[in-house]
């Protein structure tokens, strides 16, 4: 698996030789060449709601299991306070380009409930993200424990390791989480099928 890992990023080792850097040369890059290695929390309070947004089939039929009881909510609730210090806005890029929302979710919910009330369903899909995306850390912990070196552990390294990269990218868009999809459909499948009866 390790090798496997290492060989599939050869490719990105020789763009980054061809591209003498960590990006292609571009006019936009030395716009913002001041953001390339800040860490956008903005970014990463979207993509944490992505995955309870893009993954709402999911965690409808899974919900028992991800939402055991009010408890559950109980450090989601802790850290929701995040979402007031970094809302979910467009990146400054995106605004440069006359661009104000950060995704198709964030433009229909606009148009449904206006600018104002958008952030009370982004502070609630938030909250209910975080939820998820603790089960995943503690599914991965759980597996490292018992040395369960399955593909499910590669899909949550992979799935965290979004979460950790994704947010240095100055250009935070909903549809950069749609690679983590599949993987967040199968991590899920793997961790609750066997428990649920979903005929």
């Amino acid at each position: 698996m390790l090798l496997a890992v290492g060989v599939s990023g050869l490719p990105l080792l020789a763009l980054f030789w061809l591209w003498q850097g960590f990006n292609p040369d571009n006019t936009v890059m030395y716009l913002y060449r001041h953001e390339l290695f800040l860490f956008h929390m903005n970014s990463l309070t979207l993509y944490v709601t992505q995955f309870l947004v893009y993954l709402i089939p999911l965690v409808v039929v899974f919900w028992k299991y991800l939402y055991p009881g009010l408890s559950s909510l109980a450090i989601p609730f802790a850290l929701s306070w995040l979402y007031f210090l970094f809302p979910i806005v467009p990146s400054s890029v995106s605004v440069d380009m006359g661009i104000m929302t950060a995704g198709v979710f964030h433009r229909v919910v606009r148009l449904i409930v206006g600018p104002q009330l958008e952030h009370v369903v982004f502070y609630i899909a938030f909250v209910l993200g975080i939820r998820v995306v603790i089960s995943l850390m503690k599914d991965t912990y759980e597996r490292i424990i018992r040395a369960d070196l399955s593909l499910t552990l590669f899909f949550c390294f992979s799935l965290l390791a979004f979460l950790v990269v994704m947010p240095f990218s100055y250009l935070g868009w909903e549809k950069y989480f749609l690679p983590a999809v599949p993987l967040a459909t199968a991590w899920m499948l793997s961790k609750f099928v066997k428990h649920a009866d979903i005929s």
